[in-house]
């Protein structure tokens, strides 16, 4: 499982390039923790999961 606390410039690769790497690594779990409460990123928690090789996103309840 990897968890990041993403910087706070809007859309870093974190969501994208990343997850696409970890994905090619077999990361089960990735977790992203944005500080501004999804100000700056899609939700202030987000997840996704390891499915066949690809990363499934994961929706957290009230997000």
């Amino acid at each position: 499982m990897v968890t990041r606390s993403l910087p706070t410039k809007p859309r870093s690769t974190d969501c994208t390039d990343k997850r696409e790497t970890y994905a090619e690594y077999s990361v089960g779990e990735y977790w992203r923790f944005d500080h501004s409460g999804g100000e700056y990123h899609d939700a202030p928690l987000a997840g996704d999961r390891l499915v066949i090789g690809e990363l499934v996103r994961y929706r957290c309840p009230g997000t």
